[in-house]
């Protein structure tokens, strides 16, 4: 799976280097540094589990990434000194989350400034917008970020739902089964799977121009595209009955449902996939981009 290059250091480091920018601000002012409060981080981490099991929750994970986007934004909170979910400069948090790799389909965030962290978390709780993100059963994972200066606490809570990360041949297979699970359940004779190499170009292309095309599939196929066949290069509009179709997806086991109603066709024997991950600007934190090609064997020899 293509990942941009950051790491959990380089995240770690701008925290570092942005905390540096301001406490040699705050030095000129005489007012105290900002440094981060580890203690505090796990305190919060075990008040918000002990909510979630008080109403019979399982418990969120906590996550060194998201700890990490979570310190990022707590830094940009200290230097404005007010709650806030996003600064001048500052990405938003799914592009914050993309920055650490973390493949997500849902985040939120909790902002409070207090004096302690019991204070903090009361704060949160009284807030239905974020005791619902504490309560939330769509999340699996939290990191907490805390700034301590002087008497002040800058506390930023980040919950997301991860996401498994798969090889791009995995989300092809993965696409072309849930397609044969929805025609086996409609009792249609399930459609043979055939890997075709410019499937894979086409999804990348359009991720590279961040732009769905129903019309980006080849449309003629040869055997450099087709495995396992002993066929000449056919065109895939005149000779064939075909059905293109392009799509964005977190999750390759749940095709959009215009493409499970056309894969219902009987007419259709044969199914290929294209996949590539990638992050745009519409997908910061990364999906899946994803073309399918559905068509009748009988020109093949």
């Amino acid at each position: 799976m293509k990942r941009v290059a950051f790491s959990v250091l380089m995240l770690a480091g701008l925290v570092g280097t942005l905390l540096a920018q301001g406490n040699t601000a705050a030095a000129s002012k005489n007012a105290p540094p900002a440094v981060i409060d580890e203690k505090a981080e796990a305190e919060m981490v075990k008040l918000v589990n002990q909510e979630r099991a008080a109403k019979g929750l399982p418990e969120l994970m906590l996550d060194p990434r998201l700890r990490d986007t979570a310190r990022f934004h707590s830094v940009y909170v200290q230097g404005a000194g007010q709650v806030g979910y996003e600064f001048p400069g500052e990405p938003k948090i799914h592009a914050r989350m993309g920055m650490m790799n973390v493949l997500e389909d849902k985040a939120a965030e909790n902002v409070s400034l207090a004096p302690d962290i019991q204070m903090a978390h009361q704060h949160m709780m009284s807030s239905d917008v974020m005791r619902d993100n504490v309560l939330s059963t769509t999340y699996n994972r939290i990191g907490i970020g805390v700034l301590r200066q002087g008497d002040k606490l800058f506390i930023v809570e980040d919950f997301a739902r991860l996401l498994n990360e798969q090889s791009v041949e995995e989300v092809e297979k993965e696409v072309a089964n849930a397609l044969n699970e929805a025609r086996r359940a409609r009792k249609t004779t399930p459609l043979t799977y055939v890997e075709m190499a410019s499937l894979r170009k086409t999804a990348c292309d359009m991720a590279a121009k961040n732009k769905i095309d129903p019309n980006a599939a080849p449309v003629s196929m040869s055997n450099a595209d087709i495995h396992g066949m002993n066929s000449a290069a056919v065109d895939a509009r005149d000779s064939m009955a075909t059905f293109t179709v392009t799509f964005t997806t977190f999750h390759p086991n749940e095709p959009p449902t215009s493409v499970l109603k056309d894969s219902f066709e009987p007419r259709y024997t044969v199914v290929s996939t294209g996949a590539c991950f990638e992050r745009t600007d519409s997908y910061p934190q990364g999906t899946y981009w994803v073309t399918v090609l559905l068509y009748h064997r009988a020109n093949f020899r």
